[in-house]
């Protein structure tokens, strides 16, 4: 069974060499890299339990937000997930997706939008949007949902190309990335789930 890394850490300091008599063992040195080995292993585990259990959304609060993002993640690319309700696309609020990171920025490598129709369609042509929350341009957009047909399907959402200093895609550090609805429809009770490749960056 596992250890713990405080219980790790007494064992150690109990079987260091005080002097030159005195050594930490083959089989000790042994002992203590497999409990470690399990002990990160586990911390994984945990990790992955957390995320399931919140739908595979990054929680916003707690000691996996407060690692997600942060050093142990830092510039490597992670896929994470958004689940937006009928109720949610109709306010139009945004909603978190990644917390603010001091010192760094959110870039999105990738994006993909899976809606669900339901039972009733959408009234107008809402959009669906990936951004630094404060930005004035969106970095991914998935349009019209009122288009689409009945069911569900997964879309790979449009990059912001339009190219110019003033219009092109902004990234802002210490900001949370979100997803937004704009133009939310005032009708239709379908879902959406926004899956994104980021990584955090120095900023």
């Amino acid at each position: 069974m596992a250890q713990s890394r405080a219980a790790l850490a007494a064992l150690i300091l109990a079987n260091i060499a005080d002097n030159t008599s005195e050594a930490i063992t083959p089989a000790l040195h042994r002992a203590v890299e497999d409990a470690l080995s399990d002990s990160c292993v586990n911390w994984v585990d945990d990790v992955k339990t957390t995320l399931n259990n919140n739908n595979n959304e990054v929680p916003t609060s707690g000691a996996i937000a407060s690692i997600i993002g942060t050093t142990a993640l830092k510039k490597v690319p992670q896929n994470y997930t958004v689940n937006l309700s009928a109720a949610e696309l109709a306010s139009g609020n945004p909603k978190q997706i990644l917390p603010a990171v001091s010192g760094h920025y959110w870039s999105v490598l990738d994006c993909q939008v899976k809606v669900n129709w339901n039972t009733t369609g959408f009234d107008t042509p809402a959009d669906i949007q990936v951004l630094i929350d404060g930005a004035g341009t969106y970095l991914y957009e998935l349009k019209d949902l009122d288009t689409l047909g009945a069911g569900s399907a997964i879309f790979r959402s449009a990059i912001n190309t339009t190219g110019s200093i003033t219009n092109g895609e902004q990234y802002i550090a210490n900001t949370r990335l979100i997803a937004q609805c704009s133009n939310p429809p005032t009708a239709g009770d379908g879902t959406v789930k926004v899956y994104i490749t980021a990584q955090l960056v120095e900023a």
